[in-house]
């Protein structure tokens, strides 16, 4: 007889098959003697199936609570007679963030060609993610800008992880990668992240829109001259129809605040110890968003944020002008367009950016299983992968060059997202995650014009300030 003859290895199996991999992290199981009845075997053959899986990490009994699912299996295979070495990986929500869904279907090719290997994403809320770091023994801890600066910065947070540099066998070549990405994971010479994506926010012109003159577009583009181009070139407007706005703006959490920042103005100080929003230059800026929604010059899409700007969002081809975030392929475009930077107010020329990455906690358990998926990320083909199927670019020359020559040859105008990633810096400095998700949470009013800029913001930053002041002091 072999182990998988067993018939509690079975019944686990149709457990983790009909339930675990159906039901969401802290959903209970039946209880025991539903189980019972439902595969007709018995109570001992019950709880030896459920311990098994506990001992998997897939659930967790707790007396007069019941079975609880830990996690989502998916990288489980439902045949679990053979032991696998289960990686642990932290994220933010799957379904909100393209670069998890990007690492999960990597995690699922690679426990495919290492048949030993299992995999857990445990999801966490932006409120939580900070705190979860050091709850749990994760071998991997998906990052993105919001959360990795705090996680570098932090002193306390920044001993949690491993240095890359102190990880034997890692692939990683310090000269390989482009230097602003180094700039912004290095804190006292200790590596702590490996970026898989970056990205930036620019202008996509229409240049099949009616009246867009193409050689008033160009990087000198002052916000007013931006203005001014919307009114020559808008269309006859139709009532009800969203084809009457020339203006797409994608306003993600990570989108605004980069505008803000190009007109002049800024969210946070330097250090993140102050919100800036109630600034005389970040009213102006907001307000200038403002009169663009309302004028009907910019299309402001609340509540449809995942939907990709720039390919066939309402009518075909009918936005003059987009700001968006640059990760997706401009040549897949349903107009011809051109790129160029954001119009600015003083003509400085910096380029705002966030990156995406991967970190691995010392508390970690399989390092060097983590260690060997990281390696199989980094093989050309996945990195292929990350463009393709992801809309993602690699920090590394070589793969970055190579695709940047392409996309020159399609885009006119790619050239400045290109001279952007080496104009670089930082985005906004604060010492919590959740602080940026609250801001944002609490503009929603401004821009759907039930308070003027001058009410919200100087609220918004007092609360913020506050938040601060008690997270600093403790």
């Amino acid at each position: 007889m072999t182990t998988r003859q067993f018939k509690y290895i079975v019944t686990a199996e149709k457990i983790l098959e009909e339930y675990c991999n159906k039901l969401h992290p802290g959903d209970l199981l039946p209880h025991p003697a539903e189980l019972c009845e439902h595969y007709n075997v018995s109570m001992i053959t019950i709880n030896k199936a459920l311990a098994l899986l506990v001992e998997r990490g897939i659930i967790k009994r707790t007396p007069r609570k019941g079975t609880e699912l830990l996690a989502p299996v998916s990288g489980v295979q439902t045949q679990i007679s053979e032991k696998k070495t289960i990686l642990k990986i932290l994220t933010l929500e799957k379904n909100n963030w393209s670069f998890a869904q990007y690492i999960e279907g990597m995690l699922q090719k690679y426990c495919n060609k290492n048949r030993k290997a299992g995999y857990m994403i445990i999801e966490k809320s932006i409120r939580d993610y900070r705190d979860a770091v050091g709850q749990d023994d994760y071998d991997i801890v998906m990052t993105g800008i919001w959360t990795m600066r705090e996680f570098i910065t932090d002193p306390e947070l920044n001993k949690l992880f491993r240095p890359l540099n102190d990880m034997p066998n890692l692939w990683f070549d310090r000269e390989y990668y482009i230097s602003h990405v180094l700039r912004w994971c290095g804190l006292k010479d200790r590596l702590l992240a490996l970026p898989m994506n970056f990205t930036t926010v620019l202008s996509q012109y229409n240049l099949s829109y009616p009246g867009i003159d193409q050689e008033k577009i160009s990087e000198q583009l002052t916000f007013k001259q931006f203005t001014r181009l919307l009114q020559d070139s808008v269309q006859e407007p139709s009532m009800h129809s969203i084809a009457s706005y020339p203006f797409f703006l994608r306003f993600t959490m990570n989108t605004w605040p980069i505008l803000i920042r190009r007109f002049g103005g800024r969210i946070m100080s330097d250090d993140g110890s102050r919100c800036l929003l109630g600034s005389p230059e970040v009213i102006e800026a907001i307000r200038y968003l403002v009169e663009l929604i309302f004028y009907q010059k910019l299309c402001l899409p609340i509540g449809i944020a995942a939907i990709k700007p720039g390919y066939d969002l309402f009518n075909l081809g009918k936005f003059l002008c987009t700001w968006q975030s640059s990760k997706h392929d401009f040549s897949k475009s349903p107009f011809k367009t051109q790129l160029a930077p954001l119009p600015h107010a003083s003509g400085k020329k910096e380029n705002p950016i966030w990156i995406e990455s991967l970190m691995f906690p010392e508390s970690g358990k399989n390092a060097a299983l983590a260690i060997d998926f990281v390696n199989f990320l980094q093989l050309p083909q996945h990195q292929e992968e990350i463009r393709n199927t992801c809309d993602m670019l690699p920090p590394q020359r070589g793969p970055l060059k190579k695709h940047i020559k392409k996309m020159e040859k399609l885009v006119p105008g790619f050239e400045f997202y290109a001279d952007g990633l080496d104009k670089a810096e930082p985005l906004i400095p604060f010492p919590r995650y959740r602080v940026m998700g609250i801001i944002h949470e609490k503009m929603y009013p401004t821009w759907l014009g039930l308070e003027t800029p001058e009410e919200s913001c100087g609220k918004i930053a007092e609360e913020i300030n506050a938040i601060l002041e008690k997270s600093i002091s403790s």
